[in-house]
C-alpha cells in the first residue's frame, strides 16, 4: 500500500491578458496507506488540479507530491508513477474502456498493464470463468461477450472500475466517477469501489460533488476553497459533520 504526502503544493494557470488564476495555494495533506481521501469543494476550488498533481500529471509551481511505500521504506515523486502504481477512473464512462472490444477483452487489456504477456494468450474457458466470477459482484457476469459500446453508461463505468482494480494498482484516483450515473448505479458504483479498494488494500483519492458519498465512504475529507485547504476532516471530525455543514465549508452557501 502507498501513502501520499502533499507538501505546500501551489499551481497557477495563465488566464490570458497577462493574468493568472491560482488553482492551488500551498495545499498540504497526508494520506495514510489504504486510506480513502475525498476531495470536495465548489467549482474552481482546485479539486481536479490536486488530483492531477497526485497522479503526477502536472508540474507544480512549488511544493511536492510524494508517494510513500512504508512497507519498503522508500518514496518517490508522483511524477514518476507508472500505470501499475496509479490507476484512474474518469467521470465519462466512455473513458478508460475500449468500445469495440468485449468485456472479456477489456479486462485482459487492463491486466496487460502489469503483465504484457497476457495479450499473447487466447481467452480460455478458465479465463472466462475467473473473469465472470470477478464481474458478478458488479452485475456484469452475463456481459462478458458484449462489446463495451453496447453496455449502458452505468455498466460501462462499472467495467472501467473493475479494469482499474484488476491491474492491481497501489493508488486509485477517482475523478467524479459517479457524476454521470443515475442514483441506483451511483450508489452501486460507490459501494463496489469502496469495498474492492479495502479488500485489495488500495489507497483512494476521489474528487466528488456528492457530499453524502464523501461522508459515508471516505476516511478523510479535504475541503478546498479557491485553492486553499479550509478543512481537513479525519474520521472523528468527519463523523461530526453533516452534509449541510460540509456544504457550508465548501462555499455552496
Amino acid at each position: 500500500m502507498y501513502g501520499i504526502e502533499v507538501r505546500d503544493a501551489s499551481k497557477s494557470f495563465e488566464a490570458g491578458a497577462g493574468t493568472s488564476v491560482t488553482a492551488l495555494a500551498g495545499v498540504s495533506v497526508t494520506v495514510r496507506p489504504g486510506e480513502f481521501l475525498a476531495i470536495v469543494g465548489h467549482n474552481g476550488s482546485g479539486k481536479s488540479t490536486l488530483l492531477r498533481a497526485i497522479g503526477g500529471e502536472l508540474h507544480l509551481d512549488s511544493g511536492s507530491v510524494t508517494l510513500v511505500d512504508e512497507a519498503e521504506g522508500r518514496n518517490w515523486p508522483a511524477a514518476r508513477a507508472t500505470p501499475t502504481t496509479v490507476a484512474r477512473v474518469f467521470q465519462d464512462p466512455n473513458r478508460g474502456t475500449f468500445p469495440r472490444l468485449t468485456v472479456f477483452e477489456n479486462m485482459r487489456m487492463a491486466v496487460m498493464q502489469s503483465r504484457p504477456s497476457v495479450l499473447r494468450r487466447a481467452i480460455t474457458d478458465t479465463y472466462r470463468d475467473e473473469t465472470t466470477s470477478r464481474l458478478s459482484g458488479v452485475g456484469l457476469d452475463q456481459k462478458g461477450e458484449s462489446r463495451a459500446q453496447d453496455l449502458s453508461g452505468g455498466q460501462r463505468q462499472m467495467l472501467a472500475i473493475e479494469m482499474a482494480f484488476v491491474a492491481a494498482p497501489k493508488l486509485l484516483l477517482l475523478d467524479e466517477h459517479t457524476a454521470s450515473l443515475d442514483r441506483a448505479n451511483e450508489q452501486r458504483c460507490m459501494s463496489a469501489t469502496a469495498s474492492a479498494a479495502r479488500a485489495q488494500g488500495i489507497t483512494l483519492a476521489m474528487v466528488t460533488h456528492n457530499l453524502s458519498h464523501a461522508i459515508e465512504y471516505s476516511d478523510r475529507i479535504l475541503v478546498l476553497q479557491l485553492g486553499e485547504v479550509v478543512a481537513n476532516l479525519a474520521e472523528g471530525d468527519k463523523a461530526r459533520v453533516g452534509v449541510q455543514e460540509l456544504a457550508r465549508l465548501c462555499g455552496y452557501f
